[in-house]
């Protein structure tokens, strides 16, 4: 008796610990799905924006060629008889200032830089999404996450397409002492050739300012 009731406790330990594993290793895993699935949806959604802003960006050209002293705040005012805040006037919005820190060119640009919250997102450009803020370089088309989202691959938080996609025009801002994370094109105003505000790499781009 006094073996069979020890093997019993044995047993139930051995099955506790193999259930504590096995609980370990599904709630390790769907942790992983679920950050997989929020860093996807993130980059979907910038997807669907960067669509929406290049198609803005069409619009505003044509409408350039009839009124050349056209900016993008009367642009979105004759459209929908309210403008979004520019970068500058939104300084105060959550995350905005750390954003601008990483990415020189959004100072550099202020002109044509806006900011976008969800609501807005939704008024400018028809889209509902998870996102809360973004910014947006209608000189450049880049679209920036104000809060960002971490790669479950490798922790590294992501602003932009360009960043999660290993493009090579945009370079890490130098004098930014939050991070090191890659950014900053800047515009040449004497050409519509874009430029990164740190080394002056030049890539093709038919963008019209």
């Amino acid at each position: 008796m006094r073996n069979q009731r020890g093997v019993t406790i044995v047993s139930l330990v051995v099955t506790i610990i193999v259930m504590l594993i096995i609980a370990s290793i599904t709630i390790t895993s769907s942790i992983g799905a679920y950050r997989t699935m929020i860093f996807q949806t993130f980059k979907s959604e910038l997807e669907e924006i960067q669509d929406a802003v290049n198609e803005t960006c069409e619009s505003y050209s044509l409408e350039r060629t009839l009124n050349s002293d056209l900016s993008y705040s009367d642009y979105f005012t004759n459209k929908f008889d309210s403008s979004p805040r520019l970068v500058s006037e939104a300084i105060s919005e959550e995350g905005v200032q750390e954003v601008i820190s990483l990415y020189a060119a959004l100072a550099v640009n202020s002109q044509y830089t806006y900011y976008f919250n969800k609501d807005e997102i939704k008024k400018y450009f028809g889209l509902e999404v998870t996102l809360n803020a973004i910014i947006v370089d209608f000189s450049t088309r880049y679209v920036y996450s104000v809060t960002g989202c971490s790669d479950p691959n490798d922790d590294k938080i992501y602003y932009t397409l360009s960043e999660m996609n290993g493009e090579t025009n945009i370079y890490e801002n130098e004098t930014s002492s939050v991070s090191a994370t890659k950014g900053l094109v800047a515009s040449d105003d004497n050409s519509n050739t874009l430029y990164s505000s740190r080394r002056y790499k030049t890539f093709e781009s038919n963008i019209n300012i």
